[in-house]
């Protein structure tokens, strides 16, 4: 689930429990506590999941970090791009939303660019570090306010020249595919593989 996704979710039932809170003035008072106690559990599991759910890619670049020492990682989020990247680089493209915003980190060493996917022990594929082709900003796909409309995104993309990733770098909780906070991820995702 993308984290976009989780937060309008969580949205939509906020906005759902507040109504549910006017229906409360509306039922007998014998009922009101158990409703209202519903209520609050609802909002708590909410709560956890979109906290839950922005936090996927995080955990994920953790376990990478243990895995390979020494590499730079960099946690991000899928574009709609991203699965296309992957068949194009002989690898799988599995538990991938293929509207984008699934977690995904890169490992960069020095000799080549790892892409992990969760709940995997090996990076899905590997992508050649060439100094004439330096990763880059362009603009992905994400979609915005339904599956039918999509909205040009900065994203980093990395190639060798024959496989590629297209990913959304993720340094902030909620909406990390905003335009600008996917810029500000961006960038310093740029720099920091400079340093790589």
């Amino acid at each position: 689930m993308r984290g976009d996704s989780a937060l309008r979710i969580a949205v939509r039932v906020l906005s759902v429990l507040l109504g549910s809170l006017f229906v409360l003035a509306v039922v007998p008072s014998d009922y009101r506590w158990p409703v209202a106690g519903i209520g609050a559990l609802a909002l708590l599991v909410t709560a956890g999941l979109v906290t839950g759910l922005a936090g996927r890619p995080r955990l994920l670049a953790a376990k990478v970090s243990r895995l390979r020492p020494g590499a730079t990682v960099i946690a991000g989020i899928t574009t709609i791009e991203t699965r296309g990247d992957a068949r194009v680089s002989g690898a799988v493209d599995r538990r991938w939303d293929e509207l984008g915003g699934s977690p995904v980190v890169l490992a960069a060493l020095p000799d080549r660019i790892e892409v992990w996917a969760p709940g995997e022990d090996r990076p899905r594929w590997a992508i050649t570090r060439r100094p004439d082709f330096p990763p880059v900003a362009v603009l992905a796909s994400m979609p915005t306010g339904g599956i039918a409309q999509v909205q040009p995104t900065p994203a980093l993309l990395i190639t060798d020249g024959v496989s590629r990733v297209t990913v959304i770098p993720v340094y902030s909780g909620f909406n990390a595919s905003a335009p600008h906070r996917a810029q500000a991820g961006v960038q310093r995702a740029l720099g920091e593989l400079v340093g790589a």
